[in-house]
């Protein structure tokens, strides 16, 4: 019976080298990361682990939640995301769900990496499989794109905060599409005021990069408005009054 916890990269060759399956399991390790990542909205929300069955070159993987905020009966919809997404862009050149930049990445890496020697590489979850082809790697480079640049706002919840790399960055989900875009804001806002709009629903204004997708994928922040919580709203007996109509002569 299929495990829906497990997923499985399967290397179909005469041989395998140890480079190769070296390469292999660690570029797929870091697209499931940034799969999960996407879909808990936390790091190490997931703890992969390999049974090892003899005789096979399939590395049977599976997953069990590490965060209190993702329970394991999640962990086969992160699943069926890895194999889903890697579907999606073998077909058409469009960004599966939960997959950030980095996770187009790997998937990418992974597909490089079939050639003579190793003509197959195949993701399976005991449901669903697919390949990791050629094709994968050009819809890739075509969601991904260069971006072409223009001054505007996006509005989203304010996000997965990291002051560690430079420059600083934050990340919102665009309240239109629901997607990931990445908000770099070096000395162009204090960190004080990011602080305050973390979970909140905020305006961030600058330079966004658009894909030639439409995709909006990041902004170089300008200007920040957090948007009051609803518990800060004034209520209707409040504002009752503030409105009046003239009555007519």
């Amino acid at each position: 019976m299929a495990n829906p916890n497990e997923l499985q990269l399967k290397l179909d060759a005469h041989e395998v080298s140890l480079a190769q399956l070296v390469s292999a399991s660690s570029i797929f390790a870091a697209l499931l990361r940034q799969v999960a990542r996407e879909y808990a909205g936390s790091e190490r929300a997931v703890k992969w682990t390999v049974e090892v069955r003899a005789g096979s070159v399939t590395l049977p993987i599976r997953g069990r939640s590490m965060s209190d905020r993702l329970s394991d009966e999640a962990v086969p919809e992160i699943v069926a995301a890895v194999v889903g997404g890697m579907k999606t862009l073998n077909e058409r050149p469009v960004r599966p769900p939960y997959f950030n930049d980095q996770a187009l990445r790997e998937a990418k890496a992974l597909a490089n990496l079939v050639n003579d020697d190793l003509p197959r590489i195949s993701v399976l979850n005991g449901v669903a499989a697919t390949d990791a082809t050629r094709q994968l790697m050009t819809h890739v480079d075509q969601v991904m794109g260069e971006g072409r640049e223009s001054i505007g706002t996006i509005e989203g919840k304010l996000q997965a905060l990291n002051i560690h790399e430079k420059p600083p960055r934050f990340a919102i989900f665009d309240l239109l599409t629901d997607q990931r875009v990445e908000c770099y804001f070096g000395t162009n806002l204090d960190l004080e005021e990011v602080l305050r709009g973390v979970g909140r629903r905020v305006a961030v204004s600058g330079i966004i990069k658009t894909r030639g997708t439409g995709e909006r994928f990041s902004i170089d922040v300008r200007n920040l408005r957090v948007f009051p919580a609803e518990s800060e709203l004034p209520t209707p007996d409040e504002v009752r009054g503030i409105l009046r109509i003239p009555e007519s002569a």
